[in-house]
């Protein structure tokens, strides 16, 4: 790679050297952690700046000669001081680049977002800005389904709510795929827009939805679940509720006397056991919604338990109750879920 030509002057050898440390610092963007091709890109970059390493160790070059390659030791000689301080001032970004090309075995490279490669892939993403309707704090898992159109979002931390959608890429460029998500909202009909690309390594994203702004960065594979246990509760196929007054669910609509019923499934998707589970009812119109027995007080990580609740109309009219589901889950305990009925009469 660095070598003294005998047919060339000092100049000619000097721009050959500069050519291949930029040839080097080219492909340190491209390497990633193997072994034996660290080894050859930290040998050219002693070769470059260490008489005693190229005299002591040479190593081969390739040079063609004739459509063949043969080989032959590196040498830097005839090099002049102005040269080798134009070298000089090409390294440091030669070594940075090789450090960080060589440092994580996690970057996210080009490849990486490919359309075709996302499919059946995780992500990770972390949130650094974002405002509403999106979430805003925490980390979440989204999923490329191995085939079709589908995506399933869940949460890892912070306020992010678990939901299923399907997504079309609508411009793909080197080191940058877009999509359109149908939903990205529990709750909000309307089309997500999201930016994945790769900047030196890191995966970064940006989603738009109506006035909301999401950006942060992500990794590929799932993240860790949260530590401890960790409550998430689903009614019927739907996303996962959300914790307080914005989670509302409409039990459905009953002739008076007559009753309708909607099954809620209690997952723990934490890493320890999800115990002392009780839930009560309360509310203007308490009397007109029951919950049925669960099926276990308490929930193995990974597992899930369910209970019903029916409404039952007394009287005309919207109803309105709150069931609150005690836990040892560390930040949603209760966990608070409004209820809505209607009672109809027979016309």
């Amino acid at each position: 790679m660095f070598r003294e030509d005998h047919n060339q002057t000092s100049v000619g050898n000097a721009a050959r050297n500069l050519g291949a440390l930029r040839r080097i610092v080219l492909n340190a963007l491209k390497l990633g952690p193997s072994g034996s091709k660290k080894s050859l890109l930290m040998k050219r970059l002693n070769a470059l700046v260490n008489p005693a390493y190229r005299e002591k160790a040479p190593f081969p070059s390739f040079i063609t000669v004739g459509g063949s390659r043969e080989f032959g030791p590196c040498k830097t000689a005839n090099i002049g001081e102005q040269d080798r301080t134009r070298i000089m001032k090409l390294l440091p970004l030669a070594s940075a680049l090789v450090l960080a090309s060589l440092s994580s075995a996690f970057a996210v490279t080009d490849a990486d977002i490919d359309p075709a490669a996302l499919v059946g892939k995780t992500l990770t993403f972390t949130i650094v800005t974002s405002s509403a309707p999106l979430a805003t704090t925490g980390t979440w898992s989204g999923t490329f389904a191995a085939s079709g159109n589908g995506f399933t979002a869940a949460k890892i931390t912070g306020d992010f709510v678990d939901i299923s959608t399907t997504y079309a890429v609508t411009a793909h460029f080197v080191g940058e795929t877009d999509c359109t998500f149908d939903r990205l909202v529990s709750g909000v009909e309307e089309k997500a827009y999201v930016g994945l690309y790769s900047q030196n390594g890191i995966g970064k994203f940006d989603i738009g939805l109506g006035a909301g702004i999401m950006e942060g960065t992500f990794t590929i594979g799932g993240g860790d679940p949260p530590k401890g246990p960790e409550i998430s509760i689903v009614q019927g196929h739907g996303a996962a509720l959300t914790d307080g007054s914005a989670s509302k669910k409409n039990i459905g609509t009953a002739l008076v006397g007559k009753s309708v019923s909607k099954t809620f499934t209690i997952k723990n998707t934490g890493t320890a056991t999800l115990k002392n589970i009780s839930i009560s009812v309360d509310g203007k119109n308490k009397t007109e919604f029951t919950v049925s027995k669960l099926g276990g007080t308490s929930v193995a990580q990974k597992s899930d338990t369910s209970f019903v609740v029916t409404f039952k109309a007394k009287s005309i009219g919207v109803k309105n109750a709150a069931i609150h589901i005690k836990s040892n889950d560390k930040d949603e305990n209760p966990f608070d879920i409004k209820l809505t009925g209607t009672g109809a009469g027979i016309k």
